[in-house]
């Protein structure tokens, strides 16, 4: 799924990958947070605390890994969902998705009791 493939790229989402894992398309700025905030949707509509537990470290390194490629300064810059030429490298779509995953990973540290996390994020 797309969490071993974030883990096989450096806790990125790819943009696109063939069914058998091969990477097509490398993650632009936002499939990894839209990864993130489907798994907090995820756990809200399902209650599963195991895959929380287990998918969270991983949620950690791929916010990581977006912030470090980006978002260094903050608002996420490159390719995104909006391809409309013109509009330049900070779209507001890659920022929204940032934002929601953000909030999800604040939500899934609450149900897991992670306190400092919760201010982290």
């Amino acid at each position: 799924g797309l969490g071993a493939q974030a883990r096989k790229y450096g806790s990125l989402v790819p943009h696109e990958s063939a069914t058998d894992g091969t990477l097509i398309g490398p993650s632009n700025s936002q499939e990894t947070t839209q990864f993130i905030a489907t798994c907090a949707a995820h756990l809200r509509w399902s209650g599963d605390i195991l895959f929380a537990t287990n998918i969270y470290p991983l949620l950690v390194d791929a916010i990581a890994a977006h912030r470090k490629r980006f978002a260094p300064e903050g608002y996420p810059a490159g390719p995104a969902l909006i391809e409309t030429g013109g509009t330049g490298a900070r779209k507001i779509d890659a920022a929204c998705w940032q934002y929601a995953a953000l909030m999800g990973l604040t939500e899934i540290a609450a149900i897991l009791g992670k306190d400092d996390d919760v201010k982290t994020w």
